[in-house]
């Protein structure tokens, strides 16, 4: 027969010795989910995020949309992936690195900025998951008569903050190369698919004026894409 006035005992010493750090805890756990969620709610009212990283494709075409069926220039934007930056880039001290960098960028400025002896290996590191979707291209490659489209392009990294925008968030600009290699390429005029687009074309137009300085480029970075057709 257990000794039950002796099971009492114990478990009457063990909940006065112990109750303190169980109710401590709890409270941790209550304060960091409450903190939690008041960021999560903070970010989406205030419609900003910095904790996911938007890849986006940004191209000019030609469509038959003027008067008498004449040819117009369209800026379009397509969204290559949206996913949560520590998905992204797994390694803790780079995305420091980019939080730290989108939270200075300015309404003139909106390019994220890097410290000189990282710039190259923060920007590798997005280059590596802006190929990585294209890699069944990449090894068809290696595959006599496979068809595969190699289209170089240029990225560079943003957190724009124009009045009109719609949602703040860590953006990769894609472009192709052919179009900022073209300095003229923006002087014509240029229709959006919507309105709140129109800060796009500034912000591209100061990404080019970046690329075109070559090997003093300070936010831009190429990549190639490998389509398969």
């Amino acid at each position: 027969m257990p000794d039950w006035e002796w099971i009492v005992h114990r478990t009457t010493e063990l909940t006065h010795d112990h109750w303190l750090k169980v109710v401590a805890s709890g409270a941790a756990l209550a304060f960091s989910s409450l903190w939690a969620f008041f960021w999560t709610w903070r970010s989406w009212r205030s419609r900003q995020d910095m904790d996911v990283i938007h890849v986006s494709q940004n191209t000019i075409v030609v469509r038959r949309t003027g008067a008498d069926d004449t040819e117009e220039f369209w800026l379009i934007l397509d969204v290559h992936f949206e996913d949560p930056l520590e998905q992204v880039i797994s390694h803790p001290m780079p995305r420091r690195l980019i939080r730290r960098a989108a939270k200075k960028t300015t309404e003139n400025q909106p390019f994220l900025v890097f410290p000189s002896e990282d710039r190259w290996y923060v920007l590798n590191l997005v280059r590596l998951a802006i190929a990585e979707p294209f890699k069944v291209g990449t090894a068809a490659k290696m595959v006599p008569d496979a068809r595969v489209a190699e289209v170089e392009c240029v990225f560079a990294l943003t957190f724009e903050r124009y009045k009109g925008i719609r949602q703040r968030k860590i953006r990769v600009m894609l472009v192709p190369r052919a179009v900022l290699d073209n300095p003229t390429v923006f002087e014509r005029p240029m229709r959006l698919e919507a309105e709140s687009h129109r800060d796009r074309i500034t912000t591209l137009k100061a990404m080019q004026r970046d690329w075109l300085r070559g090997e003093e480029s300070q936010f831009c970075m190429n990549v190639r894409l490998n389509v398969p057709l």
